[in-house]
């Protein structure tokens, strides 16, 4: 449960969010998505509070980079690229001209060899779908 948090954060910083397993990082993360509502209290961005937002117009204006990589239930395409905006041709360009030229050939090769390519199924008992370490912990 998070209590009384306050921040400001002027645009175009980059934060970081850190803490003890089971302090709230996920949840934090999971309140500003909209993927789990506040059940009291309001998140207030740009003196608009989030829940009167469209879940694509909040979630289009700001992303995350987590420490350790995360993959959601669905498909490649699907965590690449949630707003469905890009080619499969921009995909890979963004990727050759961000990532460390040995895991672009890794994964290019992995997802190359899948029947779907990006659109092959993410999921329990398909590819590895990872959770929060303090999820994790909890459920342990």
């Amino acid at each position: 449960m998070l209590k009384s948090i306050t921040i400001s954060i002027h645009g175009g910083e980059k934060i970081g969010v850190v803490g003890r397993t089971g302090s709230g990082k996920s949840t934090l993360i999971q309140a500003l998505f909209r993927i789990v509502e506040p059940s009291e209290g309001k998140i207030i961005i740009d003196g608009v509070d989030i829940c009167t937002l469209g879940l694509h117009d909040l979630r289009s204006r700001f992303g995350i980079i987590p420490q350790e990589p995360v993959l959601f239930e669905g498909t490649i395409r699907s965590n690449i690229d949630p707003l469905e905006q890009y080619s499969d041709d921009e995909i890979w360009q963004v990727h050759i001209s961000t990532i460390s030229l040995f895991f672009f050939i890794y994964l290019f090769f992995a997802i190359i060899l899948l029947e779907a390519k990006l659109d092959s199924l993410l999921g329990f008992g398909t590819l590895s779908v990872e959770r929060s370490c303090g999820f994790k912990t909890r459920k342990a």
